[in-house]
């Protein structure tokens, strides 16, 4: 009897977080009703196929439906994870029960992944049907599965991480940014389904590759995909943590060993293997560069002396205060460092291929125009919120721009755009006679961009720092003389 009563509940092993969020989570309306829901529209495509429907469309449509609730509807049950606890007051009484901000974010986030691998689980039997029909490949369909996976991973990590800004509205549109990376991993899966000559070119050029290279690709592929989960989910605890923890140190540790790693690893395959075999790393890196740079500089000065002590107790983080220390003022400082890092891979792949010199300056506006928030305020509250508002109203004036200057004809117009990195994109592809020309005036203004947000920062952090380290101090030295051991 013992043994049954055991088998009603979760593992004492789990995570406090998890088991309450598994259970509230499998108990709600809305994933039941995901959950019939996807199931009745599968038995509904079973029975067509049973009737003669066309293979085809039973496959797209069996990877559509699915593409939909993991991408979708999943990652969606998220969006109010952290406000809503915030809200019903339940968030600090979560954090007084001993459980860290780092362990509320990830329960939250490996319980509504709990559910999409029941979810996924529940899709074999369908797959096996459709397999023994015929008209399916059991490899193509498998990766298929682990891309939903992966990319549902991926959307939920972030729209946790999201939800813990109270603004409804910048939710809203911080979810719509987040349906770019879903519609992509959601094309691949419906092509892969449905287009035979997609997926054999794919594992055709695949298998051309020696087995290292598949090996590496496959778990390159995987491990930036899970760094960018990590990421998300730092992020947002850090968001809900109290003011007094340093959650910043530790992150930026990770983000410049990352980042080391991918550039060293870029220029070994640009000089050693393939040129061309650089954009693997070139474009993931820039990627997560900019997601970090976001983090680091939409965080807010710290005001307690606690957040210092690393750099008292630690000897060799000691000389790096203003680099791995919280807050925007620093962080705009490691950004530049990261930012280097990833324009260099850039660089290599230019000396081995002459025709590819406008990539430095596309990689040089991308990396630049992510530091423009940092120079202009329209939100002095939330930086967070600044930084995405800037980067819409930058978003929506480049366009208007390129707009007014296609209807008048205007070349004046492309011009004023490339005084802002994230302007001139609109700007260079407004004026199709000079691009290049377009995009290197505008990386190059970037770059004072770039050198403008870094001498703010060092200003304005500079007192901060420096009063809540020599704080810092004082707190240590009270503990050795209050610790006889």
């Amino acid at each position: 009897m013992a043994s049954t009563l055991d088998l009603r509940d979760f593992s004492d092993r789990l995570s406090p977080m998890v088991v309450k969020e598994l259970r509230h989570g499998l108990r709600a309306r809305m994933f039941t009703s995901i959950l019939i829901g996807t199931h009745v529209l599968l038995i509904v495509l079973m029975s067509g196929a049973m009737l003669g429907v066309p293979q085809e469309m039973v496959h797209g449509m069996f990877w559509g439906g699915a593409a939909l609730a993991f991408l979708l509807f999943m990652p969606l049950r998220g969006a109010g994870a952290l406000t809503q606890e915030s809200q019903d007051g339940t968030l600090d009484m979560l954090i007084l029960t001993s459980i860290s901000s780092t362990r509320i974010v990830r329960g939250k986030w490996a319980a509504l992944m709990g559910q999409s691998l029941l979810l996924a689980a529940s899709l074999l039997p369908y797959m096996v049907a459709r397999y023994q029909w015929g008209g399916v490949e059991i490899v193509s369909e498998l990766v298929a599965l682990l891309a939903l996976l992966l990319g549902s991973a991926l959307i939920t990590a972030a729209v946790v991480a999201f939800s813990s800004q109270r603004s409804l509205i910048l939710r809203i549109f911080l979810g719509l940014a987040m349906m770019w990376p879903a519609w992509g991993v959601g094309m691949f899966v419906v092509m892969l389904a449905i287009e035979k000559s997609f997926s054999d070119s794919l594992f055709r050029e695949l298998s051309l590759l020696p087995f290292w290279q598949q090996v590496m690709l496959i778990a390159g592929i995987i491990a930036t995909m899970l760094y960018a989960v990590w990421l998300f989910l730092a992020l947002g605890a850090s968001r809900i943590a109290p003011p007094s923890e340093n959650h910043s140190t530790r992150k930026r540790l990770v983000y410049l060993a990352f980042t080391l790693f991918i550039t060293a690893l870029g220029w070994y395959v640009c000089l050693a293997i393939d040129d061309e075999a650089i954009l693997w790393c070139i474009f993931p890196g820039a990627f997560l560069t900019i997601l970090a740079g976001i983090d680091m500089m939409t965080e807010d000065l710290p005001r307690f002396p606690t957040v210092m002590m690393p750099f008292v107790e630690k000897p060799l983080l000691a000389p790096f205060p203003r680099l791995l220390a919280p807050g925007w003022a620093s962080g705009v400082l490691l950004y530049a460092v990261l930012s280097g890092l990833v324009w260099s891979m850039t660089i290599s792949y230019v000396v081995q291929n002459k025709y590819a010199d406008e990539m430095c300056s596309i990689f040089a506006l991308l990396l630049t125009a992510a530091v423009v928030p940092v120079c202009i305020r329209l939100n002095k509250k939330n930086a967070f919120a600044n930084w995405w508002a800037v980067q819409w109203a930058l978003v929506a004036a480049g366009a208007l721009l390129s707009i007014f200057g296609a209807v008048t004809g205007g070349a004046g117009i492309g011009i004023l755009s490339i005084f802002i990195p994230t302007t001139a994109f609109f700007g260079a592809a407004a004026s199709s006679g000079s691009f290049d020309e377009m995009l290197a005036a505008g990386a190059v203004i970037g770059f004072f961009w770039l050198l403008a947000a870094v001498i703010y920062g060092l200003s304005s952090g500079d007192d901060t720092y420096r009063s809540l380290l020599a704080e810092a101090k004082l707190l240590h030295e009270q503990e050795k003389r209050s610790d006889p051991s």
